[in-house]
């Protein structure tokens, strides 16, 4: 492959770092019960395994998922994935206190050169998506 002007040089693009942000907080109060819809079983596993799998699976170099109601029983629908978990002491006060949350994590580390939110209710989300829209930023 040539680059510019014909020259033998490849045309590299570099991928970007990019942490999602896993919004998984919340309590579930439009599903019509008291069961937490991110642990609801979708094809034998988790919604919230499955979104989060996906996730993983995209390329992105950090998860970052924020826990609020039933945080221990969604840690534990994540477990053995690599992901880095963060509590929202405040879920009843919305998605925004939980995007501050994670977004505070973030803070804490090496800083990304971008940020993709997303909610743990997306089990028909595909990795393929995901790293399309990175390699888009990117």
């Amino acid at each position: 492959m040539t680059g510019p002007r014909g020259s033998l040089a490849p045309r590299l693009r570099c991928r970007r770092s990019v942490t999602a942000v896993v919004l998984a907080a919340g309590l579930s109060r439009r599903f019509g019960s008291t069961t937490n819809k991110l642990l609801c079983l979708w094809k034998g596993r988790p919604i919230i395994s499955h979104t989060v799998g996906e996730i993983i699976a995209s390329g992105v170099s950090r998860v970052v998922v924020v826990v609020g109601h039933q945080g221990e029983e969604i840690a534990r629908a994540l477990d053995g994935q690599k992901v880095e978990l963060v509590n929202n002491k405040s879920p009843a006060d919305g998605m925004s206190s939980s995007l501050i949350a994670g977004l505070q994590r973030i803070n804490e580390g090496d800083r990304p050169d971008g940020v993709m939110v997303c909610l743990g209710d997306m089990p028909l989300i595909k990795s393929s998506l995901i790293a399309d829209l990175i390699g888009q930023f990117s």
